[in-house]
């Protein structure tokens, strides 16, 4: 198992049994990254999750609108019954700011095969890079404050969700416009402090990516010479693993005449 950027640091939360997370460890997980990031992720063995109040869904780790209401409504009754809110919502709202500036997301794509559409939206044909796991490999790799999670897509205007009483649960849901990213995703959960909440990133440490990685896929039309120096890479910092190209690249049985 990998370690978390701070050992030392107790975690946020206990065991997170997420009431999403219905995959097996043998379904197949995907990254679609650059190269700047796979040799990053070669180089020093660590994964980055970045914090989601930065991502680029403004409504990540936020709960669907009749969970904020009842959040709201809940927080005016404890008012009612000896806190000393003068603003019970506002408390409500700073609590679900802070919780979304202490968990990080590191984001893998669920399908037993490459998607065309993955690799146009988070890779560059031609130079991209897609790694592919399993749920296991990749729950094998994270630390005990690390939980990994299948987001559930929902209308966020009626959706009623049961958490069960563990509010990190808000970010393994989005809004169901992104359904086409079928994600899975690693959250990191750190302690509500100022050091956590003025980090854009955290990093678990020392991953054992023989044991992650199960191939290495070029992007469709990757050119000879960029598969090349990737093999060679490849030779020097995970020698079992193969690369391979896309299987979008495959020919088609029967290929058109070109005209005169």
């Amino acid at each position: 198992m990998a370690s978390s950027e701070e050992e030392t640091e107790k975690p946020r939360w206990g065991k997170f049994d997420a009431n999403i997370s219905n995959i097996e460890d043998g379904e197949t997980v995907w990254r679609y990254i650059d190269l700047a990031k796979f040799v990053d992720l070669l180089v020093k063995r660590r994964i980055y999750f970045c914090r989601s109040d930065l991502l680029e869904d403004s409504f990540e780790g936020m709960p669907p609108g009749p969970v904020l209401k009842y959040l709201h409504d809940r927080y005016r009754e404890f008012n009612d019954i000896g806190r000393a809110w003068e603003d019970p919502v506002a408390t409500a709202n700073q609590t679900l700011t802070e919780l979304r500036k202490s968990n990080f997301i590191n984001s893998w794509y669920l399908s037993g095969y490459e998607s065309a559409a993955m690799w146009s939206l988070y890779s560059k044909i031609g130079s991209g890079i897609a790694i592919q796991s399993t749920i296991g490999g990749l729950r094998c790799e994270m630390p005990p404050n690390v939980c990994v999670g299948k987001v559930m897509y929902v209308n966020f205007e009626t959706a009623k969700i049961d958490v069960k009483h563990d509010i990190r649960g808000f970010f393994f849901l989005k809004r169901n416009h992104f359904e086409h990213e079928r994600e899975v995703r690693a959250l990191y959960s750190v302690s509500n402090s100022d050091t956590a909440l003025a980090k854009p990133g955290r990093y678990v440490e020392g991953v054992h990516l023989e044991r992650m990685i199960q191939s290495v896929v070029l992007a469709p039309r990757t050119p000879d010479w960029f598969r090349d120096s990737i093999e060679e890479v490849m030779k020097t910092f995970l020698p079992d693993v193969h690369v391979r190209k896309s299987s979008l690249d495959a020919e088609p049985p029967i290929k058109s005449s070109k005209p005169m």
